[in-house]
């Protein structure tokens, strides 16, 4: 019979961690955190399986033994005994519903890492607060800031000498408006921008 490589990983990893020594009841004491690791770039592996070239690491913890485990969030998928529980608690059984929640954890990460550096702009510019409350309001709204938000968190980054990751600020180009205002800026300021476009963007636009 083949060997099936990441199932044997899985068990050798998962055993000596739990309680059971059956791999699929020892599944059953496992659950997701809801803690969720952008390492930006793909070069972590999973804890259960040892696949490789991960960017994204999902806490799960055994509840019995207080053991804890930074996987990919195919195993958590693939193995369904691993506990999943939506944000009121219910747990989650099918796999459309669990992939919804996972998705939803990495999604707040990538949130709350592109407004770190907003949080200390924040702090440091007493006179732009409720500029900066007004672009991260809309942020959260639409998934992305406008242009205009943009140029100005972004010089007043710089400014600051704040590090920041561009791919993190996605841009809001939905509106006739934001279109033409890429058009009346200057080179230094549209670069800022031109840094957190996607490539779909740049190429649609042709900027």
């Amino acid at each position: 019979m083949r060997k099936n490589p990441w199932m044997e990983n899985s068990i050798k990893n998962l055993i000596p961690l739990s309680a059971a020594n059956d791999f699929k009841e020892a599944l059953k004491e496992w659950e997701f955190t809801g803690e969720v690791i952008d390492h930006q770039i793909a070069d972590e592996t999973c804890e259960l399986c040892e696949h490789e070239e991960l960017r994204y690491h999902f806490e799960i913890i055994n509840y019995l033994k207080l053991n804890h485990l930074w996987v990919g969030s195919s195993c958590i998928l693939r193995f369904q005994e691993i506990v999943v529980y939506d944000e009121s608690g219910m747990q989650l059984t099918d796999a459309r519903t669990r992939k919804r929640e996972l998705d939803r954890a990495l999604k707040d990460k990538q949130v709350d890492i592109a407004l770190q550096p907003l949080r200390i702009l924040w702090k440091i510019d007493r006179e732009y607060r409720k500029y900066i409350e007004m672009s991260v309001s809309h942020f959260k709204s639409k998934g992305a800031f406008t242009p205009q938000n943009l140029v100005v968190l972004c010089e007043k980054m710089h400014k600051n000498d704040i590090k920041y990751q561009p791919s993190m600020f996605p841009v809001y180009l939905r509106t006739r408006e934001c279109k033409a205002y890429l058009r009346t800026l200057k080179d230094d300021q549209l670069n800022y921008v031109l840094q957190c476009m996607s490539s779909q963007q740049r190429e649609r636009f042709a900027v």
